[in-house]
């Protein structure tokens, strides 16, 4: 189930003629429509950052450019208070939360394999495959 952002059809030329200059924010949204579930947005922006990965990544290699993103899971990190550390492991079908190391490891598999390109790596434990 999506949600109904209000914009109607004559919204999207104007976003054409930005040429993909895009940024999505809660508060843009209409305000009878800022009910939109978090889960919503959050698809919008890493969809978006995959097209832009993918597009970037067809137009930049003939200059030696290559683009690829890192979409992190839930890591250990200050933001999560440790008293939540054993909810937000049972989030991954690895049963973990991730750790910076596992961040590190998957730029540095990207910084090393020079065919990859327009590539979106979860570094989610699995979380991205379903849960």
């Amino acid at each position: 189930m999506g949600c109904d952002l209000g914009w109607g059809d004559a919204s999207w030329p104007s976003l054409k003629r930005r040429n993909a200059q895009f940024r999505f924010e809660q508060r843009d949204l209409p305000r009878n429509h800022r009910r939109c579930s978090v889960e919503s947005v959050a698809s919008l922006t890493k969809g978006g950052l995959n097209a832009a990965t993918k597009s970037l990544a067809i137009e930049y290699p003939k200059k030696g450019v290559r683009v690829n993103a890192v979409a992190p899971g839930v890591m250990k990190t200050p933001m999560h208070a440790p008293e939540t550390h054993e909810f937000l492991a049972k989030l991954h079908p690895v049963g973990r939360m991730g750790e910076i190391q596992d961040i590190v490891d998957a730029i540095v598999f990207l910084e090393n394999a020079p065919f990859v390109t327009g590539e979106m790596l979860h570094v989610d434990g699995g979380q991205s495959a379903g849960h």
